[in-house]
């Protein structure tokens, strides 16, 4: 599919149900897409601007380079999420989770984070630092978890 393709939600839903899962570059900004399980689709350098995506299932999907402005991703599940260079300006990331989520050069600005946190100043290199610290922390605490679960299988660690 080429980049920017403007496509209607019927389409998208009737190509979604035969089963197509790349839907890369297409245009589906303003689209209410809440609820829905799009888990690994490829959404890479789609525009979904404006988009209502909460409590969408976008587990394993691609959103490299997707354009996520101004777009309401409450409570969206976004774990193990490639979202390299992703636009998140304007969107509402209340409560996601994206625990494993790939977000390495992600724009955010007038962005509410998952905890509530508002990134009131651009940062194009992904994260704020208090942001960060947590997530840091979280994967701190998620290695010694796995480590744990671990002791005794050292062939497998």
């Amino acid at each position: 599919m080429s980049r920017n393709n403007s496509m209607d939600i019927e389409e998208f839903f009737n190509r979604l149900d035969v089963g197509e899962n790349d839907f890369s570059g297409v245009d589906l900004s303003g689209t209410d897409l809440s609820e829905v399980d799009l888990s690994g689709i490829n959404f890479s350098g789609a525009d979904l601007s404006g988009g209502i995506l909460c409590k969408t299932k976008l587990w394993g999907a691609d959103l490299r380079d997707a354009n996520l402005s101004g777009a309401d991703l409450r409570g969206a599940d976004l774990r193990v999420t490639r979202m390299e260079s992703v636009n998140l300006e304007n969107a509402n990331l209340l409560e996601v989770n994206w625990h494993g989520a790939e977000i390495y050069g992600a724009y955010f600005y007038n962005t509410v984070m998952p905890d509530g946190e508002l990134v009131t100043e651009p940062n194009s290199y992904g994260l704020s630092v208090q942001t960060y610290s947590t997530l840091a922390s979280e994967i701190v605490r998620s290695y010694k978890v796995f480590y744990t679960d671990c002791i005794g299988f050292n062939s497998l660690c």
